[in-house]
């Protein structure tokens, strides 16, 4: 499969944490290739463009993402593949991490 530069990855909006401000801003969630869990919160228009309330939680959303080539020909074998949060919404997950291996079917193009 060939990855444009930047491409939507599949998350979890599981929490709307301020909804008294506009924009709201929510915590999302990752699941990486090796089963370990990452949190984000950013404002809710970085994970969708739906006006998501707390009632609609959790619901689909997606983090875009910089797709980066993989080294390692074994990793792409197995359908993974790193990406990095920092482009193009300098987004880094609540443990302060940036990249991530994930399962291609993650990855939207």
């Amino acid at each position: 499969m060939n990855y444009s530069k930047y491409a939507l990855v599949r998350v979890t909006i599981i929490r709307i944490t301020q909804e008294t401000q506009y924009p709201k801003w929510a915590e999302c969630r990752l699941k990486d290739a090796y089963g370990r869990e990452h949190i984000f919160v950013d404002k809710l228009p970085i994970f969708t463009e739906h006006d998501v309330d707390v009632s609609e939680v959790p619901t689909e959303g997606v983090i875009r993402c910089y797709v980066e080539k993989e080294k390692d020909n074994k990793l792409h074998q197995k359908g993974i593949v790193r990406i990095c949060t920092l482009e193009p919404d300098d987004l880094e997950s609540k443990d302060g991490l940036w990249e991530f291996y994930l399962y291609k079917t993650q990855i939207i193009q």
